[in-house]
């Protein structure tokens, strides 16, 4: 049985499904739910995730994720760098952060 169960946002095809695999693929992981946007996911759904995996592009998106999953940590994917950005990710309610071009093993320590 995996240690924890994950929620994948990630508006990308391609790395949505090798994120899927990634974590899949370790016995530590599972993931239960898959979307392409924050919208996709029916209200009242329940999946009880240990942790949301989100690709953020917008600050207002993390909202959204926390609305739909208010007990849940947020691991934010994001492609901008700057420490700008990740003072906001952080400021916003993520609970933690991964640069999208990490290597493989950042996703499986986050």
């Amino acid at each position: 049985m995996s240690e924890y169960k994950i929620v994948v946002i990630e508006p990308d095809d391609d790395f949505r499904e090798t994120l899927e695999l990634l974590l899949n693929y370790s016995f530590e992981f599972e993931v239960i739910g898959l979307f392409k946007k924050c919208s996709a996911i029916k209200p009242g759904r329940s999946l009880n995730p240990g942790i949301v995996l989100a690709g953020i592009t917008e600050i207002s998106e993390l909202a959204k994720i926390q609305k739909l999953f208010s007990q849940t940590p947020v691991v934010a994917i994001t492609t901008d760098e700057t420490d700008k950005n990740i003072v906001k990710l952080l400021a916003s309610g993520a609970a933690h952060y991964i640069f999208k071009g990490s290597e493989p093993a950042v996703y499986l320590s986050t």
